[in-house]
């Protein structure tokens, strides 16, 4: 029965996948978390939680609130091309020529709170932060504009949820999630492609066990 349980289990796991837009997206959604690679999901014990796992409320004291932001810097970076790009010029291409991007400095604030009732079993939490929201800016006259030239994702997500505690050691959280794009750009100097005041909604749910 352990045998088959496990077999199952594996291909469960074998069969998820996920997606994920890493080019723009921010981990650093608090110091600790940040200072522990981010894998803070299972720790989950102070106000950051109402991101990283809201049911780890419950294995927290009453009320906490933290505000921070992350200050990056987004290098300037060189591109030059090498030997082999004379051979474009052999075959009538145009051949690459040597660009830079512009560097960029970027503040994105976080704030999170959490209240935990060890009395009612209940708990509450709300996160508000940017986790996308990065730039890369190369001039449009690059040998590279045709990819891109000015790339930008501005926007806030809200997340409030309620946890409750099922005995000592599990606890489950659910919530809603709000995101509000403020704005986005991906262009190059073939096409445009720019939205802003966009807005969706979504859900999120999470267990914890200690």
């Amino acid at each position: 029965m352990m045998k088959r349980f496990i077999i199952l289990f594996i291909m469960i796991f074998a069969w998820l996948q996920t997606a994920q837009a890493g080019g723009f997206q921010i981990g650093e959604m608090s110091t600790r978390a940040t200072g522990m690679g981010s894998a803070f999901t299972g720790v989950a014990d102070d106000a950051s939680a109402a991101w990283y796992n809201p049911a780890g409320v419950a294995f927290t004291d009453g009320a906490q609130i933290m505000v921070g932001g992350a200050g990056i810097i987004v290098p300037g970076v060189d591109y030059t091309p090498n030997a082999s790009t004379g051979s474009l010029a052999a075959l009538g291409f145009p051949a690459p020529a040597a660009t830079s991007s512009k560097s960029k400095t970027l503040f994105v604030p976080h704030a999170y709170f959490t209240y935990w009732d060890e009395n009612s079993r209940l708990g509450a939490s709300l996160s508000i932060n940017s986790p996308f929201g990065l730039e890369t800016d190369w001039p449009a006259t690059s040998s590279l504009a045709a990819s891109n030239t000015f790339a930008q994702i501005q926007m806030a997500m809200i997340n409030p949820s309620v946890i409750f505690k099922l005995s000592d050691n599990i606890a489950v959280s659910g919530g809603v999630e709000y995101a509000y794009l403020n704005k986005v750009r991906l262009n190059n100097s073939i096409q445009l492609l720019e939205g802003k005041n966009n807005d969706g909604w979504g859900g999120t749910a999470s267990i914890m066990f200690k």
